[in-house]
């Protein structure tokens, strides 16, 4: 072995030179440092840290396993055995991937409720403005003066026609609409408001009561937040 520092020969287990003193422990073995290879823990630590997304967090827990094997596995090799960044790299990814899939978790799962509970209200919208349909020819028929009708029962004068079957869907019942507003007085504007309350298990969360009234504005009434 020679001296890199004095170029002199020395005996090739040496780890001082004979004639400068240097130290040749780091050049006692260049074949060693040439033939390290990767350890397979850490590869495999890497891959299943990146494979986190995929799987909802369960590699993430064997790229935790993974990585600290491998640090061991590579601080007890005295170098022959590298790949300590992609240990750390596989310990730190899943908790990284984590994070980012809650936050994305908050931001989406509101608005996919917003978006379920709208398609839900599509339901109830449909019967409402086929109430205020029946309201508006109820009034064409018997013109003013005339007292509010029922939604519900086959009176001509004292109900709009509506069996409960008729208003029975999926999300909405009969027992969920009514008419909480009417005005027609001689001589004055017809007005009316039709309000609608979810009870079905199955129906909207949100909001807690729907309203329509003769101009067609629908309005959203929120009273419980609890729901």
């Amino acid at each position: 072995m020679y001296c890199p520092k004095c170029g002199i020969q020395n005996p090739d287990n040496s780890t001082v030179c004979n004639s400068c003193d240097a130290s040749l422990t780091a050049y006692s073995s260049p074949s060693a440092a040439i033939a390290a290879k990767t350890s397979g823990w850490a590869i495999a630590s890497l891959v299943c840290g990146l494979l986190t997304f995929f799987t909802c967090g369960i590699t993430g827990i064997l790229a935790v396993i993974f990585g600290i094997i491998a640090l061991v596995e590579i601080s007890k090799s005295s170098g022959a055995i590298k790949g300590k960044v992609l240990a750390v790299t596989g310990i730190i990814l899943p908790a990284v991937i984590i994070i980012f899939m809650m936050i994305l978790a908050a931001v989406s799962i509101p608005v996919l409720r917003a978006r379920i509970d709208a398609a839900k209200w599509s339901e109830g919208k449909a019967m409402m403005s086929t109430i205020a349909t029946s309201l508006r020819e109820f009034y064409s028929e018997y013109d003013e003066g005339i007292a509010q009708p029922s939604i519900i029962g086959t009176e001509s004068k004292t109900s709009l026609g509506f069996r409960n079957q008729d208003l029975q869907g999926i999300y909405f019942n009969a027992t969920d609409f009514s008419i909480t507003e009417y005005s027609n007085p001689v001589g004055g504007p017809f007005t009316f408001t039709i309000s609608a309350t979810p009870s079905t298990a199955t129906g909207p969360s949100y909001p807690d009561t729907m309203t329509l009234n003769q101009s067609g504005i629908w309005t959203p009434q929120l009273e419980n937040f609890d729901r």
